[in-house]
């Protein structure tokens, strides 16, 4: 007796066989979206005690692709909807446990062929034929997801069919590989039987092996298949009653293991220790649970725990982000016509027809009046407190000054600027008027700032003469009068005193020269220019490590949406919090630190040396201001605890709530150093995210529980997973991290970039209408999440990709290391390359025999044989960014041999010399 999986798909048990048909003849079994999805479905999770499966059809014809009086009925959106739905249903299929064995007859075209090329073992009658007509129709075949055909039968003959539309016959389907048996026709379905019935008779250790391990030998190696022989082995020779756990494991629900990427998967992959689980109470006492409770309430959506909370978040997107600007009283000066005109990347539409102003949300209410917006902490000068309206009478007074100096609505204005709470007024004054922000930090070389600016061409230029860096003063009045000098745009420079020097002369505006005609109540509201959602904001640059740094736009209302529902439901922040986190003005974490403002908290801006007069410094500032939410990047973290520093027995950080880290990925040791040192109370967040998005992609909340070296999760709203090469969404090992549906806070454009081309190259070239976000990542079934490195400083040893945050866990934790770093060189020819790892010893002397067998023991123990460098050297630094990543792709580039002041400029290094060691170095 046949059940019914879907409208379109039957199942029959036979005992351990079962029989899974597709029942749509008068569309040849066209593969609509029930059928897609049911098959998903189906494959994910087997029925309990099948041990094989026939996959065949009804009527004359095995399988199609979309029908054609169907696919009309698709937009471009839907197409690719359709077509990431319909790889994830044959991967469940390919990848699992349970193998299939198909029977065709008559037509397998298009994407059928796909789906009978996603089985393992496939029986042919003689009236089946092989076609892709997709080609003639302008189309391609699984809407671009098609892996498996070519695989079988070769990229080439795959071209001939889609271009010629050339048909192959039964026999010839048999000379390539597309069919297993060849029977006469009404033969298929009674040998698939009879083969499904032997496989099912085998034992469950050999079908899973065959399955989940015979690929990974395939593509990478032996390892693989040794470590599998040797469980076998096990399991012949062990009792009765192992074998039973064993095949009651495997029979259909053991673990699906795609391709490993290094022997050690497994391992890695495990469910990792709980450090922090989430308290009882969390959901009464956090602000998170307020805003489920009126959910609840007010919309009638009820979510008992995070992880239903996360997917509705990022799925029904649009009632999510209109949950968030509702439950957020975001003030609209006209209302918008519709949440989202069209899931599509890029190009989504958030809140048309609204006009708002991010400084509007950012001057607290009349209730906040005298309490502190910002606490101000400097080398240079002695602290500066700011009340929410002395902050509102700041910006109002050089919001006029801008206004008489010739600003208006989408003119740029650009900062020369520390981390002070005047750039903080100079920003909010500037997107008041509708007038777009860009900044870098004074620490920059006039070279790097005016490949910046120069891209924007600014009108009004703030700049300071000068800082201090600990006890160093630093005189920047020559780079000033060179920026100036490559800036034609700039028609006023305004001068903000900050130390001893001052830059001064004609058509110089002093700081407190601005708007001081401006007389009215003090505390009132500034008047704003009411703009709409997607006007640009502030204009943020990547990094320029690996070319001129791109000029990224960001809007009015993604940012302020994303912050509001970041700080208040991730960072549990709001009116009487402080947050304290070391920026400068040049990292993306700025404009996370001044978004504070949004829900009323006070906020905390250091500048100068984040470890003078020695590594405490942010430790005391965030106990003198009493943060409730304090963060640093893991190399602070990391030296405190490589010095025995005690932070919460030297200072009260008794008010501190959560603890946060970002900019590289954290050691685990890290992770549990933090955790021991502030105990159950407190949360740590450790999150990564960047300045595409403003903010963190994957992070945790008062909900998560903090894992053993693992990022807790997916932050609200983002539909983050990883991807494989082809497309696939995997779990458990490491892949691109995509985001597969749109976000407000994603970039308006790129500046300049009039047609859109090189904002599309940057995200969406690899997955068409999937974000890419640059990042190797790995999604654990439990819910932790890793992320081991750049994607493209991925080390590909030998076709095995191999993360670098792995690698200098192992070796910047050894005796007589200091600092590391790897870089791989590929083989044109496909071999294992040249592994090459550059350390920092600690008496800063080479690198001795002893030094080298250790690291590589290390590295062999730990990892596994590929992680061991060919070639170990010493250098004197490792390059950082000034945003603390390490420069692997610069140094790759100048082994291969780049000019060091082409690869990146000196202006964007923590150390202008520090990549004058690899010069020649091969």
């Amino acid at each position: 007796m046949a059940d019914a999986v879907s409208p379109s798909l039957t199942f029959e048990r036979r005992g351990d066989i079962g029989l899974l048909t597709l029942d749509r003849p008068h569309k040849r079994n066209a593969l609509n979206d029930a059928t897609i999805l049911a098959l998903e479905e189906f494959f994910r999770t087997p029925p309990q005690g099948i041990k094989a499966i026939v996959l065949t059809a009804t009527g004359n014809h095995f399988c199609a692709g979309l029908d054609l009086s169907e696919l009309g009925e698709r937009d471009a959106v839907g197409g690719l909807h359709h077509s990431r739905m319909w790889h994830k249903a044959l991967g469940e299929m390919a990848d699992g446990t349970v193998p299939v064995i198909a029977s065709l007859r008559g037509a397998v075209v298009g994407g059928g062929l796909e789906l009978a090329a996603a089985a393992h073992i496939r029986v042919a009658e003689r009236s089946t034929f092989f076609a892709l007509p997709e080609g003639q129709r302008g189309l391609f075949v699984g809407g671009g997801a098609s892996v498996r055909v070519p695989r079988l039968i070769g990229v080439a003959r795959m071209q001939d069919m889609m271009l010629t539309g050339r048909v192959l016959t039964a026999d010839e389907g048999e000379r390539l590989g597309l069919t297993s048996y060849l029977v006469d026709d009404g033969g298929a379905d009674d040998l698939a039987l009879e083969l499904a019935a032997k496989v099912a008779g085998n034992s469950p250790v050999t079908n899973y092996a065959v399955l989940q391990t015979l690929p990974a030998i395939a593509e990478i190696g032996p390892n693989e298949g040794l470590m599998m022989e040797s469980l076998m082995a096990a399991v012949a020779q062990s009792s009765v009653e192992a074998k039973e756990k064993i095949a009651d494991f495997l029979d259909g629900t053991g673990p699906k293991v795609k391709v490993a990427e290094k022997p050690t998967t497994a391992v890695a992959a495990s469910a990792p220790a709980v450090l922090r689980p989430v308290p009882e109470d969390a959901r009464k006492t956090s602000k998170l649970g307020a805003y489920l409770d009126w959910l609840d309430a007010d919309r009638g959506h009820r979510f008992d725990d995070w992880k239903a909370l996360q997917a509705w978040s990022s799925t029904d997107i649009e009632d999510f982000w209109e949950s968030i600007w509702d439950y957020f009283g975001v003030v609209t000066h006209q209302p918008y016509e519709t949440v989202l005109d069209a899931r599509v990347m890029p190009g989504a539409r958030w809140f048309p027809g609204a006009l708002i102003n991010y400084t509007e949300q950012s001057l607290g209410t009349e209730d906040d009046l005298d309490s502190v917006a910002v606490y101000g902490r400097s080398q240079t000068r002695g602290d500066v407190n700011m009340t929410f309206g002395a902050l509102r009478d700041e910006v109002r007074r050089v919001r006029a000054g801008l206004i008489d100096l010739g600003v208006g609505r989408g003119d740029r204005v650009a900062g020369y600027l520390p981390n002070i709470p005047e750039t903080l007024v100079a920003f909010l004054a500037t997107v008041s008027i509708g007038a777009i922000w860009a900044a870098c930090a004074p620490e920059f070389g006039s070279p790097s700032v005016i490949d910046r600016f120069d891209q924007v061409e600014p009108k009004v230029l703030f700049v300071v003469g000068g800082y201090k860096y600990g006890a160093k003063s630093i005189d920047r009045r020559d780079e000033v009068a060179s920026i100036r000098a490559a800036l034609p745009s700039v028609q006023a420079v305004v001068s903000v005193r900050y130390g001893d020097n001052v830059v001064e002369g004609s058509g110089v505006t002093p700081w407190v020269g601005l708007g001081t005609h401006e007389s009215v109540t003090p505390g009132s509201l500034p008047d704003v220019e009411p703009v709409p959602f997607d006007h640009p904001l502030m204009v943020l640059f990547s990094s320029g490590t690996t070319g001129k740094p791109k000029a990224i736009v960001h809007g009015h209302g993604g940012i302020l949406l994303e912050t509001l529902k970041n700080h208040a439901l991730h960072f549990d922040l709001g009116s009487g919090d402080t947050l304290s986190w070391f920026s400068t003005t040049a990292w993306m974490m700025w404009n996370t630190l001044v978004g504070g403002l949004l829900v009323r908290s006070s906020i905390v801006m250091m500048d100068g040396n984040p470890m003078y007069p020695d590594s405490s410094y942010q430790w005391r500032i965030a106990a003198e201001t009493g943060a409730t939410v304090m963060g640093m990047s893991p190399g602070v973290v990391m030296n405190a605890r490589s010095e025995g520093f005690e932070p919460t027995q030297k200072f009260d950080l008794s008010a501190v709530r959560q603890f946060g880290a970002a900019g590289s990925p954290l050691p685990v040791e890290g992770y549990r150093w933090i955790c021991e040192r502030f105990g159950p109370g407190v949360l740590l967040n450790v999150g990564s995210g960047g300045t595409d998005v403003c903010t963190g992609i994957v992070q945790a909340s008062p909900l998560t529980p903090v894992y053993d070296g693992e990022m807790s999760g997916a932050s609200l709203g983002f539909a983050a997973t990883a991807f494989d090469d082809a497309g696939n969404e995997i779990v458990g090992e490491l892949g691109e991290l995509v985001i597969t549906e749109p976000v407000p806070s994603m970039p308006v454009k790129f500046w300049g970039d009039g047609d859109g081309s090189r904002y599309r190259s940057a995200y969406f070239e690899k997955y068409p209408g999937v974000w890419c976000h640059g990042d190797w990542i790995r999604f654990g079934e439990s819910g932790g999440v890793v992320i081991t490195g750049r994607s493209d400083a991925t080390l590909n040893r030998g076709g095995v990709r191999l993360g670098t945050a792995e690698f200098y866990r192992v070796v910047d934790e050894m005796d007589g290391v200091r600092d590391s770093l790897v870089v791989h060189l590929e083989d044109d020819h496909g071999g294992m390359g040249r592994l090459m790892l550059f350390v920092v010893t600690d008496d800063g002397a080479d690198v001795d025999d002893e030094l080298r067998t250790s690291i590589a023991t290390a590295l062999r123990t730990a990892l596994s044989p590929r992680h061991v460098p060919d070639d170990i050297r010493a250098v004197p630094v490792v390059p950082y960014n000034r945003t603390g990543k390490k420069l692997e792709i610069p140094v790759k580039r100048i082994l291969l041999g780049a000019d060091p002041s082409t690869v990146v400029s000196s202006g964007s290094l923590a150390q202008p010399d520090s990549l004058a060691a690899f010069a020649g170095a091969l």
